[in-house]
């Protein structure tokens, strides 16, 4: 009896297990996060619950470019209204495998404030469901230091899902 017992008791866990798994999978390893409450220690930033984009809501990322092509949900779940976001932006983390690789903003085109950090420029082109993560606002020469947007964490899951743009 306390062997079949020990052996159901396996059982279930290695179920568990196994379902815990699958609803992380690929949808989750990558994702882009809001800030609840900033830090300037990226490790110390407290996000939001849910992400806002993850994996499952990509076409295609192009590498080159840094231009994701959004699912209609992906697009709808991105903050729209410069309203939301107003001049200071609204602050997100993107994250690879559970790694927090660098922090962004969304960023209005109607602010006159620049931002050396890369951003998600709104209002968003509705027309073809893409945004672009740009190095900095309001030109790319903004950027201070290395390009966080190349890191081959990021890289490595998107080639892994299958969403990186030949």
């Amino acid at each position: 009896m306390l062997k079949l017992m020990r052996t159901i008791l396996i059982t279930l866990c290695f179920i568990s297990l196994a379902g815990c798994s699958s609803t992380t999978g690929n949808a989750n390893r990558f994702a882009i996060y809001l800030v609840a409450v900033p830090n300037t220690d990226i490790n110390q930033i407290i996000l939001e619950d849910r992400p806002v984009l993850t994996a499952a809501d990509i076409v295609s990322y192009d590498w080159n470019t840094h231009t994701m092509e959004l699912t209609d949900r992906g697009l709808r779940s991105i903050p729209a209204a410069p309203k939301e976001v107003g001049v200071y932006g609204k602050s997100f983390v993107v994250v690879a495998d559970e790694q927090r690789c660098y922090v962004g903003a969304f960023w209005t085109t109607f602010s006159s404030i620049a931002y050396p950090g890369p951003v998600i420029e709104l209002p968003l082109d509705t027309k073809t469901n893409s945004v672009t993560i740009r190095r900095a606002y309001p030109f790319e020469t903004l950027g201070m230091g290395s390009d966080p947007r190349t890191d081959k964490r990021i890289f490595k899951v998107l080639s892994e899902s299958g969403k990186l743009k030949q």
